[in-house]
């Protein structure tokens, strides 16, 4: 099977000007969240031996708190999801209602091309809730992970105690 070299540049071209909306978009969103997740990440990459109960405790406050003003930011992305999926559909049944002859898959073709603008928009809010879900749920489950490692080092501190008197 071969590919059409311009229809997949296209796609490639068009996907990237989205990204770059839906890009901008998610930083307004998330933006401290993952600098500060990033600078986790780094930390932990240079060879950090072991955090301390209190550095765990404190980055799991401070994403639990980026995740508590993120779960109000994504629902008012989902309402903007919401509302472009209404336009969206406004707008096609407009252009599906407007038109007086033809046959129905005529009329069905002729209104999905007069709703481009609206299904792209719709597309890139679909694209950010979704988005932020998924950082959201990540968030979550970093937590629960920060949650067991704290639970385990309070543990073989109490060990450790035990052992020691």
């Amino acid at each position: 099977m071969k590919v059409n070299s311009d229809l997949q540049l296209s796609v490639e071209q068009n996907s990237e000007q989205l990204n770059a909306i839906l890009d901008g978009l998610v930083k307004d969103y998330t933006d401290a969240m993952d600098e500060y997740i990033d600078k986790i990440r780094v930390f932990l990459e240079d060879g950090v031996e072991q955090l301390t109960l209190e550095e765990l405790n404190n980055i799991m406050l401070r994403i639990s708190t980026y995740n508590y003003f993120l779960a109000g930011r994504l629902e008012k992305a989902g309402i903007k999801s919401s509302v472009a999926q209404a336009m969206r559909d406004e707008a096609y049944s407009k252009a599906y209602r407007n038109q007086v002859s033809g046959t129905i898959e005529h009329k069905k073709a002729v209104a999905s091309e007069a709703i481009v603008d609206e299904e792209v928009v719709n597309i890139i809010y679909s694209r950010l809730y979704k988005l932020l879900k998924a950082k959201y749920d990540s968030a979550v489950r970093l937590i629960e992970g920060l949650r067991k490692i704290i639970t385990a080092k309070v543990e073989e501190m109490k060990l450790a105690q035990i052992k020691g008197l």
